[in-house]
């Protein structure tokens, strides 16, 4: 999932943009980090949210049937 989310966010921004994703299970559900530079929030999270929320709808859409839901949380880090 976490290559998933890379290659979507990676698409979004430069690809020389140093872009850190931490994934973590527990309890079934699966909580994904994405750690981007400050300068391209806005490119991540677009306009009232609606590329975050995409994000999210495509992540939960690919999920592994063991899995029962997808937390995917931006993270601005400062550059």
């Amino acid at each position: 999932m976490t290559e998933l989310i890379k290659l979507i966010v990676n698409n979004i921004v430069d690809e020389s943009v140093p872009i850190e994703i931490e994934s973590n299970k527990e309890n079934g559900n699966e909580e994904i980090t994405v750690l981007v530079p400050e300068a391209y929030m806005g490119k991540i999270i677009g306009k009232n949210g609606r590329i975050a929320k995409a994000i999210r709808l495509i992540a939960n859409a690919n999920k592994n049937k063991d899995t029962k839901k997808i937390y995917v949380n931006i993270i601005a880090k400062e550059s």
